[in-house]
Formats: C-alpha cells, structure tokens, sequence
C-alpha cells in the first residue's frame, strides 16, 4: 500500500488530505497494515457505499498501540478506496467499503 498526498498541509492550523493507493484488498488486510505500519493517532471511519457507516473508532498507534475496531464478517468485505485527512501526527481515516 503507497500513500499519495493530494493537498499538502500548508499552515499549522490547517489539514491536508491524501489517499492510500492499492489493489485488491479486504477490509481485514487494510486493518492490518494499518495496526503494523502507521504511527499516527486519530479516528477510522469504515463506511459501505450506500453512504452507511460500519463502524467509526478512534485509535492511537503514536502513543498507546489502541487500534480495537472488533468486526467480524465484515473483515472479509472489499475495500474499494481509502482517503485521510491529516494535520501533523493526527490523521482521520475513511475506508469505503466495496458493497
């Protein structure tokens, strides 16, 4: 999975907001990654595309390791794009579900 910056935070009161680019992957392998490789802190929003949500949590992989987000069938469910927002180590995550 790579990260791609669309808008660079351009002040410190501002955000900037990005995307993770990747190919066929469920939701239990993008929580993975997530949990092993990012080292920010913020909040999950997991949403189908009907525009509900799943699940929204906050998490803290910065200070404390807390990622529990506790799904079940869910997990094997395609992921169809992820975006972020982020300002300095906060970034606020939404994960579009493929169905």
């Amino acid at each position: 999975m790579q990260t791609h910056i669309i808008e660079k935070q351009i002040c410190d009161m501002g955000y900037g907001k990005g995307e993770y680019i990747f190919s066929n992957m469920n939701l239990k392998q993008v929580l993975d990654w997530f949990e092993q490789n990012l080292h920010d802190w913020g909040t999950i929003i997991i949403q189908f595309k009907d525009g509900d949500i799943l699940r929204k949590f906050d998490y803290d992989l910065y200070n404390n390791s807390q990622f529990y987000h506790h799904l079940s069938w869910e997990y094997s469910l395609l992921v169809e794009k992820i975006e972020f927002y982020y300002c300095f180590m906060n970034k606020d995550v939404i994960i579009y579900l493929n169905k």
